[in-house]
């Protein structure tokens, strides 16, 4: 009894460590267990040897059989949260690939894609890693390895393995239903077994790769070193990193085909799925259309509007003959300026093509488009009829452009579909608060279209009974384009048509109301009889400008020409006109305020830092009320749509296109250089009654003078006419003679790695030549401006040579006048200048005094001077610079000596 009780006591004991083992906290699994298993089996020794020994030896079996239940279930337990480690550690593997490939960049793509494939190779335990994809030529079917990993030899770009027949037959088939394929080589079919036994290869798994349900290829995994066999957990992944590998490769390899080639994306494009086959290879095709299309059309237009150039300035054209060249030559450059956005319908499908308002004016528009469809009649017996009213309004605000581009192309559809009969262009506006409402309506009596043809009207390159009518022109881009500008503006269109009988369109859009000024019953007349561009032209000289002696003006531009036009221009004025020729000269005018000018004229393309730059500094950087408000107008050659709403972002308050418009200019200078306040100050007699007086304006005694020489490609009676004086015009010859040949030093020898400079350099000539009126070397210096920039090196290398000859004639020819003309006129002759003119030219650049600097330089000038070793004309080109500094450091030595 005292034995049992002592057993019982131990059993007690051996239960109590039993629960402190499983409460101890800093033990671990393993080591709890041993101790909870080896107290129990100690009880049932004690229970079976002590306490009741009469019982067999069944009974401690029976009795350990729960521990052993006990060992197996944690023993399982094991297995499972150690498969679950290794899940989580494959998932967690599978969302780092991810991460990094999305975020990858394709710079460093390869090397992201090597760490990707070695982090999955090192969890599932891998030696190889191979992509391959599945191409069909013909009726061959096979794979091409695009990219491979193997251990110790890491990340290998070697594309064109072929796997061919070997995968035909059953492989290919299960590949195909979706199933991947995983054995051991020995396994394998005899001729899969040869090949990629020859890989060293033991065991493979291969993951089929579907997009977009068509199968693309696959990705296999390999092991070299043992035969093995992939848990469902390691097949799941590898799928999935399969998938995430194969599109981040696709995303990255039609990135970098779209930075380096057009082509090579629309051959990847032809590689994905068929309907992104078929849309992006119709895009690359129409794009490639339309740029031939451009290019045939911009050829023949050069010739046009060259020769028609040409033409005009022959002398002895009859009234009718000159105003009919006027008609082609205007004609010409619209239709360039509508080739030259031929490209419109790619931009508005990619939704980068913006609506740039601008107040323009009513009667300039009917004109062009007028004037440029007028044309398309040839000898066919049509009656144009241009319906319109004395109250349209003068001017609108609105996008110029697209507006024209409507009419055009609705007017150019009526004139080639109508053989016979009539065309009517009929144009309305109609105020509704501060819009007003345009109605175009174009009706023709030409062949009319079918109703079932209509709802296709407004579809890309659609034409209409092509076989019958095949000589007519087109695109079948027009109609399409003009849609997608209404719908854009506000607006719609409407058809009506009768087959055979002819078809009304009728396009109503909103532009916004500028003023109650209509064009007239005149005008009107005008316009119906196409005699507006005469009247135009002869207008510019019937207005007297403003008065403003109190303004100051600052232009800048690095080209000596296009500073003398700037300021031959200005000259009527009266206005204070001081020029520099750089960025910097300019913002160092503006930060320290010798001069507070009224306006400042900035070109926009000038070498070391363009207009943009310096502007952006003087309103950014310099940190005055001045130079924050000073207005700066954009000058710039490149009139390019759109321009003007990038000049006002960056700082500028107008926009001024080259060559210089006198009636924009002096809308400019109105808007920002003149005061009310001052022009109060000096009454009335000091400027215009009104901005809208027009007068007949007094002739310069000068410009009495004949000029019986023509020089070829050069304009002057217009260049007079456009400055109003010949003295004025003859400067700004002078100065584009002596300027420019250091420009085409400058391009002389072009090479490829330089075509930037020369793009700035030919831009400056372009502009200074249409600045004087020479337009055909000013397009040639477009063309080249243009070739440059494209990186075209072939062109401007072929055309660079005959574009220097013709400047080079050019400037012979100016200065042959000059020295004609400087030789009927001579000044009092003098040895050289006076030095007391010299030391007071000197005392007022010190002191940046302009009034005074001209001054002197009129008096000095007043006479020719027979040994002053180019002094004067050094001096005048530098007043003009205003290089102050250097005129006072080289008079300083001069005056020293004398």
């Amino acid at each position: 009894m005292l034995l049992r009780a002592k057993a019982v006591m131990v059993i007690m004991l051996i239960v109590f460590a039993i629960t402190v083992a499983a409460l101890i906290p800093n033990i671990g699994s393993t080591a709890r267990a041993i101790l909870i298993i080896a107290g129990t089996v100690a009880a049932c020794l004690v229970y079976v040897f002590f306490i009741s020994p009469c019982r067999k030896l069944e009974a401690l079996v029976k009795t350990l059989k729960p521990v052993a239940g006990f060992a197996r279930d944690l023993r399982e337990r094991r297995r499972i949260m150690k498969e679950i480690d290794y899940r989580d550690y494959l998932l967690n593997t599978a969302n780092s690939i991810a991460s990094i490939l999305i975020q990858s960049e394709t710079e460093r793509f390869e090397s992201d894609l090597n760490q990707c494939l070695s982090m999955l190779a090192k969890a599932v335990g891998i030696d190889r890693i191979s992509i391959w994809e599945n191409r069909t030529d013909v009726d061959q079917t096979y794979f091409v390895q695009l990219y491979s990993w193997s251990e110790g030899a890491g990340f290998d770009q070697s594309r064109g393995d072929l796997l061919d027949k070997a995968f035909s037959g059953q492989i290919r088939e299960r590949l195909l239903s979706g199933s991947a394929i995983q054995s051991p080589i020995q396994n394998m079919p005899p001729e899969v077994r040869a090949i990629l036994s020859q890989r060293k290869l033991l065991s493979v798994y291969m993951a089929p790769i579907f997009l977009q349900d068509q199968f693309w290829g696959l990705v296999g995994y390999g092991n070299c070193l043992c035969e093995r066999v992939f848990s469902e957990n390691e097949q799941r992944i590898l799928r999935s990193v399969s998938l995430v590998i194969t599109s981040a490769l696709l995303r990255n390899e039609m990135t970098l085909k779209i930075h380096s080639d057009v082509t090579e994306l629309s051959r990847l494009q032809e590689e994905l799925k068929s309907a992104l086959i078929e849309a992006k290879s119709a895009n690359s095709a129409k794009t490639a259309f339309l740029a031939r299309v451009s290019h045939e059309m911009r050829t023949p237009l050069n010739a046009i509007i060259g020769f028609s150039e040409l033409t005009l300035e022959t002398k002895g054209l009859s009234k009718e003959s000159s105003e009919n060249i006027e008609n082609i030559y205007a004609a010409g450059l619209t239709l360039l300026n509508t080739v030259n956005d031929i490209l419109d319908i790619s931009k508005i499908e990619a939704g980068k093509l913006d609506i740039v308002t601008s107040d323009y004016d009513i009667p300039s528009l009917i004109n062009d488009t007028v004037t440029q469809n007028i044309l398309r009649l040839g000898e066919k017996p049509i009656k144009f009829i241009l319906d319109i009213n004395s109250d349209l309004p003068a001017r609108l605000r609105g996008d110029e452009l697209r507006v024209k581009q409507v009419l055009n192309n609705l007017l150019s559809n009526a004139l080639k579909y109508t053989k016979e009969g009539m065309v009517a262009l009929s144009i309305r506006c109609e105020r509704e608060n501060n819009m007003v409402w345009m109605t175009a309506r174009v009706k023709d009596t030409g062949i009319g279209i079918r109703s079932e043809d209509l709802g296709n009207l407004f579809v890309d390159y659609t034409q209409f009974d092509v076989k019958s009518h095949y000589k007519i022109e087109g695109t079948g881009l027009g109609l399409t384009i003009t849609k997608r500008i209404l719908d854009m503006l506000g607006g719609s269109i409407n058809v009506e048509s009768e087959y055979g009988v002819g078809s009304v369109f009728t396009a109503r859009f909103p532009q916004n109301y500028v003023s109650d000024e209509t064009i007239g019953a005149e005008m009107v007349e005008r316009l119906k009889t196409f005699n507006y561009s005469v009247n135009k032209r002869a207008s510019n000289l019937r207005f007297v400008r403003a008065r403003l002696p109190y303004a100051r003006i600052l232009i800048v531009d690095d080209n000596v020409t296009n500073l003398e036009v700037a300021k031959g221009l200005m000259k009527p004025y009266e206005m204070q006109v001081d020029c520099v020729i750089s960025g910097k000269q300019a913002i160092d005018a503006i930060r320290f305020e010798m001069v507070r000018y009224n306006a400042v004229f900035m070109d926009h393309m000038m070498p070391e830092m363009d207009g943009i730059e310096a502007t952006r500094i003087i309103r950014k950087e310099i940190g005055t009320e001045y130079a924050e408000n000073v207005p700066i107008i954009a000058l710039t050659a490149n009139a390019i749509v759109g321009n003007e709403k990038m000049f006002l972002e960056n700082g500028f308050q107008d926009f001024l296109s080259k060559p210089i418009d006198i009636m924009r200019l002096d809308a400019v200078i109105k808007r920002w250089a003149r005061s009310q306040e001052y022009d109060k100050m000096i009454g009335d007699s000091m400027t215009n009654k009104q901005d809208t007086d027009w007068q007949i304006a007094p002739e310069s005694k000068a410009d009495a003078r004949p000029i019986n020489k023509v020089i070829p490609g050069l304009d002057l009676e217009s260049g007079i006419e456009r400055f109003s004086c010949q003295e004025i015009y003859f400067e700004v010859l002078r100065s584009f003679a002596d300027s420019t040949p250091q420009l085409i030093d400058l391009l002389r020898n072009p090479s490829g790695s330089k075509l930037g400079d020369y793009a700035v350099h030919s831009h400056g000539i372009k502009g200074s030549s249409r600045g004087i009126g020479a337009f055909a070397v000013g397009n040639m210096a477009e063309a080249l401006e243009r070739a440059a920039k494209a990186g075209d090196f072939d062109y401007v290398n072929n055309n660079n040579g005959d574009f220097i000859d013709k400047v080079e004639a050019l400037i012979s020819d100016i200065n042959s006048l000059l020295d004609e003309f400087s030789a009927s006129s001579a000044k009092p002759k003098k040895d050289k200048p006076d030095k007391e003119k010299l030391e007071k030219l000197m005392a007022a650049c010190a002191k940046y005094d302009m009034d005074k600097v001209e001054v002197v330089m009129s008096e000095i000038e007043a006479y020719e001077y027979e040994s002053d070793d180019g002094l004067t004309k050094w001096l005048r080109e530098n007043v003009s610079l205003t290089n102050f500094a250097q005129i006072k450091e080289k008079l300083t030595i001069l005056t020293a000596g004398a």
